[in-house]
């Protein structure tokens, strides 16, 4: 049986993209400076880019020790190489 979608729940999934959108974009944004400096995968620095971390968003809320965690857990896994 196929589920009928109602108007709430195409709004519901809208307001949800939105969300994950703009929460994916505060996260990447401290990135900018880093990688607009590149000119190569080899040259960023990750030390320099976590002590210097600013970060954006519901991320700025965080503990900076979590923050930093966070984004070294990103940089050294599987989807930033």
């Amino acid at each position: 049986l196929a589920l009928l979608e109602t108007p709430c729940d195409e709004g519901k999934d809208q307001m949800a993209r939105r969300y994950f959108y703009e929460l994916t974009l505060a996260f990447l944004r401290p990135f900018l400076p880093h990688l607009k400096l590149l000119k190569g995968p080899e040259a960023f620095n990750e030390e320099s880019f976590l002590a210097s971390l600013q970060p954006v968003g519901p991320f700025s809320q965080l503990p900076r020790a979590d923050c930093q965690l966070l984004y070294d857990r990103f940089i050294n896994g599987i989807n930033f190489q």
